[in-house]
């Protein structure tokens, strides 16, 4: 826990310091213009990833103990219209090791409350927490070979078992970005940082069977994404 505060506070850290830095080209006259107005640009469509550090840690140590090696990092993509809530995938893969595999993947959508503090035509800087709620499936299979043909599958030598999970999830983070405009709209690319948690909930079977070991996907992330933007006043900022 301790090393991931340490890195979250590094990735944060990064951030602020980098818009600082661009900011303080800027002269303040024009920083108190731009203040002082509505901003003209608003998200139209924005989509990218986050890489979480340290993702289903207690999972992972489960697996591990089985003989499943859930090693890769996680990594959640996600897109999103205007003001709509996002929709996101979740996926972190795993390593196949003496024929066993596993993997989780999920989906969900998330609804996000951001506020900028610098707000200008080629910077942004917006903290931001977001909420909202996903399915996960755990898959785990034996009799997996390295370069394994589809007829394993088809003569039973392949099993596969599942278990679900529905969480309540939540991010707390920061956006840096930097934009170009073009007509009269503008591309931004922006870097973020933060940490996304959950509310640990039991891995199921059958929709109703309950295990004690919970998801628990908890971890500092940084992300990249793309975002279209619109300059058109207050008629698509509303």
């Amino acid at each position: 826990m301790r090393n991931q505060l340490v890195m979250l506070l590094v990735i944060l850290s990064s951030l602020t310091l980098c818009a600082q830095t661009m900011v303080s080209e800027v002269s303040i006259d024009s920083m108190m213009n731009k203040t002082n107005t509505k901003p003209a640009f608003c998200n139209i469509l924005r989509g990218g990833g986050k890489y979480l550090f340290n993702s289903s840690k207690n999972t992972r140590e489960t697996l591990a103990s089985a003989g499943y090696v859930l090693d890769q990092p996680a990594i959640e993509y996600y897109v999103q219209y205007k003001d709509l809530p996002k929709i996101f995938y979740f996926q972190q893969l795993g390593t196949i090791s003496s024929g066993k595999y596993t993997s989780i993947n999920g989906f969900g959508i998330k609804k996000d409350i951001r506020k900028a503090l610098v707000a200008m035509d080629n910077i942004m800087l917006t903290p931001y927490a977001e909420f909202g709620a996903g399915y996960y499936r755990l898959s785990v299979i034996e009799g997996v070979g390295e370069s394994s043909s589809i007829n394993a599958v088809l003569d039973g030598g392949v099993q596969q078992r599942t278990l679900d999970n529905i969480t309540i999830t939540g991010d707390l983070g920061l956006d840096l970005g930097f934009g170009f405009k073009f007509d009269d709209r503008r591309m931004m690319l922006v870097l973020s940082g933060g940490y996304l948690t959950n509310f640990p909930t039991q891995w199921r079977s059958a929709g109703s069977i309950a295990f004690n070991e919970k998801l628990n996907i908890m971890s500092p992330y940084a992300g990249i994404s793309l975002a279209l933007d619109m300059n058109c006043g207050d008629g698509c900022c509303k």
